[in-house]
């Protein structure tokens, strides 16, 4: 409900449900409560939120799935875009708050951003993991990011655009932060609010001590697993002239570490984490 009380118009893309009738009634409920026919893409009921709903015959990825909604923001004139998670929910006054430092940027130059320098593409929050009380540390009302996770993102359509958009070949896992370095790379920028905005959950997470620091293990399936891999090994390739390379390679180190000592089923996320090093190599061999 919060969601629908701060947006114009909410756009589902639903990836090849086999229960497509189900969440169409329920669509159809959420938005006209009274059962009245599906409105037109164009349409906005007085005191609602229209809903649109794009759909997709089989699964193409969360990747297609974001650039459908650009594409449907472009064509409707909408500047900025909230991306969400099925499972996510932004809190009250979230939007008003990024309104605030779009505004800022375009108006004053007297703002805790440095608003003189390079043109603002996304805007992120500080999330409340329902399953972890870790939070990153931070610096001000608002800062300069390098990464953020697509859900409650506030994407500026014409940068993201311009950049080409998400990359489908990634499908799951590391889109987001394959996106942030991109746009990065063309001279945008990613600011994030220092303020719960959002709850969220990633994977079933579980605080543990690794080697005395804190982290969590998010016990996430061995399909999972295999992009994570596959993709970010991708991603460290694809990027390889504005990453890190030896912090990236260690995080994959960390996963395959957190996964053998905490994580259930290891030996069929163990097996597809190795095969998802394998394929990287298909996907790196076509880097442009």
């Amino acid at each position: 409900s919060s969601d629908l009380e701060q947006v114009d118009e909410i756009i589902c893309v639903d990836n090849g449900s086999k229960n497509i009738k189900k969440i169409q009634s329920f669509l159809i409920d959420l938005q006209e409560p009274n059962g009245n026919e599906w409105p037109q893409e164009t349409q906005n009921f007085e005191n609602r939120t229209s809903i649109k709903l794009i759909k997709n015959e089989e699964n193409l990825g969360i990747a297609k799935a974001l650039n459908q909604i650009l594409k449907y923001a472009q064509d409707c004139g909408y500047e900025w875009v909230l991306s969400l998670d099925q499972d996510s929910v932004i809190l009250s006054g979230l939007m008003d708050s990024y309104e605030s430092v779009i505004q800022d940027w375009k108006e004053s130059n007297e703002s805790n951003i440095d608003a003189s320098h390079n043109e603002l593409a996304m805007l992120t929050a500080v999330y409340q993991d329902r399953n972890s009380t870790l939070k990153p540390l931070t610096t001000g009302a608002y800062e300069d990011v390098k990464e953020c996770i697509t859900s409650a993102s506030y994407a500026n359509v014409k940068a993201l655009i311009s950049v080409g958009g998400y990359d489908e070949k990634m499908f799951i896992d590391y889109v987001d932060y394959d996106i942030c370095a991109t746009i990065r790379e063309n001279g945008y920028r990613i600011v994030r609010l220092n303020r719960v905005g959002f709850i969220h959950e990633v994977g079933r997470a579980k605080p543990v001590s690794l080697f005395g620091v804190k982290t969590n293990v998010h016990n996430e399936s061995a399909f999972r697993k295999y992009y994570q891999v596959r993709n970010h090994l991708y991603y460290i390739k694809k990027h390889r002239n504005s990453v890190i390379k030896w912090v990236e390679y260690r995080r994959i180190l960390k996963l395959f570490v957190l996964t053998i000592l905490y994580e259930t089923d290891r030996a069929n996320k163990l097996k597809a984490m190795i095969k998802g090093i394998r394929d990287s190599r298909k996907m790196i061999y076509n880097i442009e």
